[in-house]
Parts: structure tokens; C-alpha cells; sequence
């Protein structure tokens, strides 16, 4: 076990009780979906930066709920059970699940002050990149020629005037060399 760990766990059970609760109560920290967490991961986030956690999540609850974590934002870490479930059979015929704590694991979270929101532009400009790949001639080309050799009239059409085609990061694409 981390020796972090270790020494928080001896620090929190030599916490007075009063002290234990004013410090819960002077941070109430939550995830997105608003459950409290317990008074020992409020009292280890706080024992772990001086953060003033408000809600917390993982990285990809964070991505579920429509925010991203800074690049170089370091979590913090929170206890989480592992329970372990077992299923017994009645006399009549009916099944009863029991669930038991088999341990605690360890995950790492982040606070929302650590994240920012996902605009809809970037979402936007994802869909866009996703259009380009499958209409330009660079990312994906059917078969099928882009010219009707039986009139030279759609050839002149189709050469001017040419646009240059734009990924979602302002990078300028041609068709002139496929290979790129």
C-alpha cells in the first residue's frame, strides 16, 4: 500500500470527531450527479491539496457529464468499494443477492475547477473533419472518376473555380497529390 495512504489512515483515526466534522461540513464535496462523497474521501482530498473541492469525478465521468481535464492538471486520489456479490437460491425457487465490501481500491479524480467545459463548436468542428474525410478525394476515393468523359462541358464546370478543402484546424487539403 502507498505510503501516503498509510499515513493519511493514521492521521484520520487520531482526527478528533468534532474536528472531523467541521472540516466535512466546511467542504461538501459531490459528483456531477450530486451523491456526497463519505467523510474519510473529503477529509483525504483535503489531507492530499489545498484545493476547495466542490465536485468531483474521473477523467472519463468528466467526459460523460461534458468537461475536460486541463492538459497538466494533476488528480488527486479518492477511496472507492469493491463489493462483492453473491447470489443464493431460495426454497422457493427465487434468487437473493447479497452484497459484501471485499476492499477499497484507489482512484484518482479530478475537481471541476481542474476542467473545462466541451463548446459545441469543437463538437461541431469534429462533425466537420468527419464530413471532410468522407467526401475529399485525399481520405477516400470510391472508384468512381469525378469527370464525365462524355461531355466537355462538365469538365469546364468542374474546374473552375476550384476551392481548397479545410479540415477542422484550418489545414488547406487539395487533391492534387493523394498521397500525402
Amino acid at each position: 500500500m502507498n505510503s501516503n495512504i498509510i499515513s493519511f489512515l493514521k492521521f484520520y483515526k487520531e482526527l478528533p470527531g468534532d474536528l472531523k466534522e467541521q472540516l466535512v461540513n466546511s467542504m461538501p464535496v459531490v459528483n456531477p450527479d450530486g451523491r456526497r462523497l463519505s467523510d474519510a474521501n473529503i477529509a483525504f482530498l483535503a489531507w492530499q491539496s489545498k484545493i476547495h473541492f466542490t465536485v468531483v469525478a474521473g477523467f472519463r465521468q468528466w467526459m460523460k457529464h461534458g468537461h475536460c481535464v486541463k492538459k497538466g492538471e494533476h488528480g488527486h486520489q479518492i477511496f472507492v468499494p469493491a463489493m462483492n456479490k453473491s447470489k443464493t437460491k431460495n426454497p422457493d425457487g427465487s434468487q437473493t443477492v447479497s452484497e459484501e465490501l471485499e476492499r477499497f481500491l484507489v482512484a484518482t479524480v479530478f475537481d471541476i475547477s481542474q476542467t473545462f467545459e466541451i463548446q459545441e463548436k469543437e463538437v461541431m468542428a469534429c462533425e466537420m473533419m468527419s464530413e471532410v474525410q468522407d467526401t475529399n478525394p485525399i481520405y477516400r476515393h470510391d472508384g468512381e472518376d469525378f469527370i464525365d468523359d462524355d461531355d466537355d462541358d462538365d469538365f469546364d464546370s468542374f474546374m473552375e473555380p476550384w476551392e481548397l478543402d479545410v479540415d477542422c484546424n484550418g489545414n488547406c487539403y487539395s487533391d492534387a497529390d493523394p498521397g500525402l
